[in-house]
């Protein structure tokens, strides 16, 4: 088993955690939408730590939502809370994720895996990098 996803997925949740406590005693909402990405990131860890031992159709699927779509997504959004100060602007924006997030998770979620992607090996190809 490939070690580095799983201690990434240990590390990403404990600052996930870290952050969001942060938010809750400060209220920036920079740091709801950061500990937010590192909730996705952390996820497509997990998933990865998952496909490694076994195969599975959703798992495959929260991997490829988590990593490719929504972590950079919802980790930017933070940093636009940060250094935007049209407050109008940014909550739009915020909205505009919410709604492409929600609409990416729905058709990646339906969409229907072929036989090749349960034979392929996919921990092999995405741990390969490490």
């Amino acid at each position: 088993m490939h070690y580095i996803p799983f201690l990434s997925t240990l590390v990403t949740f404990a600052f996930a955690l870290a952050v969001f406590h942060h938010y809750l005693l400060k209220h920036g909402p920079h740091l709801l939408f950061w500990s937010i990405g590192l909730l996705w990131f952390g996820i497509g860890t997990l998933s990865e730590v998952i496909l490694a031992m076994t195969f599975s159709g959703l798992v495959l699927k929260l991997w490829y939502l988590s990593g490719a779509m929504l972590t950079a997504a919802w980790l930017g959004q933070g940093t636009l809370h940060l250094l935007v100060r049209k407050r109008g602007v940014v909550w739009t924006l915020t909205g505009v994720l919410t709604v492409v997030s929600l609409l990416a998770a729905t058709l990646v979620l339906i969409a229907p895996l072929t036989p090749a992607a349960a034979s392929y090996n996919v921990t092999i190809a995405i741990s390969s990098q490490y």
